[in-house]
């Protein structure tokens, strides 16, 4: 969870109570409902800066928060080695939250929240992108999954490879009716996938009747056009397989009604 700042008139009656009437941090603490470790660590941040109790004149709230938290306006990482923090997000296991930890053993004074922001910040201007246009299922794009596996009693090294969007599966087309929003997608659809991508449509309505299936005359023109002029047409005959595939599983198996043949000597 990231640390939220204190207010402003409680780091006052902080150095108050500590100044003025010698109380513990820990009775500092329970009294203005904050821990004892963050009423010391800004009542140190301010003796650092060489603000006691009462308030150098000149002091105000505003200049009591700038040494307390530092100035926001004069970017909120000028106490960050960005360089540093981008060469360890490179090392395996290494997250923002354990630099930003280690940066506030070392003194950062702001929270985790803020820490990710100038992060994020950082790396928005600094970051180069080169952005690259590739037709659909034109490239294969490989990354490096960063694990290793076991095989043979070698470590192998995993690649993830991924064809973009190279193609989709249309199957049992015309079926039932398409409504309206289905014709509409479908159109999209075949629009922006013609000349780019392949698709593949199985049916068990002829072409010839794929017209009357999407049932709007001049939607079906439109998508039949982009289908039927550039395809490769496979029409298949004869009996189904799974009836085939349940006959020649029929023949196999012994009827159990007919007694086992004997032979007779």
């Amino acid at each position: 969870m990231s640390r939220k700042r204190t207010e402003m008139g409680k780091i006052t009656e902080i150095l108050r109570l500590r100044g003025e009437c010698g109380w513990s941090y820990q009775r500092i603490g329970a009294r203005l409902n904050i821990s004892k470790t963050a009423a010391h660590r800004l009542a140190e941040r301010a003796e650092e800066a060489g603000i006691g109790w009462p308030l150098p004149d000149g002091v105000d709230e505003d200049g009591l928060a700038r040494v307390v938290y530092g100035d926001p306006q004069s970017g909120c990482g000028s106490q960050i080695d960005f360089e540093w923090v981008s060469r360890q997000m490179e090392r395996k296991g290494v997250t923002l939250k354990l630099l930003w930890t280690e940066l506030c053993d070392q003194g950062y004074p702001y929270g985790y929240a803020w820490f990710c922001r100038c992060c994020q910040q950082w790396e928005s201007r600094t970051r180069r992108t080169m952005r690259m246009s590739w037709r659909l299922g034109e490239a294969v794009f490989v990354d490096y999954a960063g694990a290793t596996v076991g095989v043979c009693g070698r470590k192998a090294q995993i690649f993830v490879a991924a064809l973009g969007v190279s193609h989709y599966n249309c199957s049992n087309f015309g079926l039932r009716p398409l409504e309206a929003v289905d014709r509409h997608d479908l159109l999209e659809l075949m629009d922006r996938r013609y000349g780019r991508s392949s698709i593949a449509i199985v049916s068990q309505l002829p072409v010839a009747q794929w017209h009357a299936a999407i049932g709007d005359a001049t939607l079906a023109d439109a998508i039949l056009d982009r289908v039927v002029h550039n395809a490769h047409r496979i029409e298949l005959k004869g009996e189904s397989m799974r009836k085939r595939n349940a006959m020649h599983t029929a023949d196999a198996e012994p009827n159990p009604a007919s007694p086992p043949a004997h032979d007779q000597t």
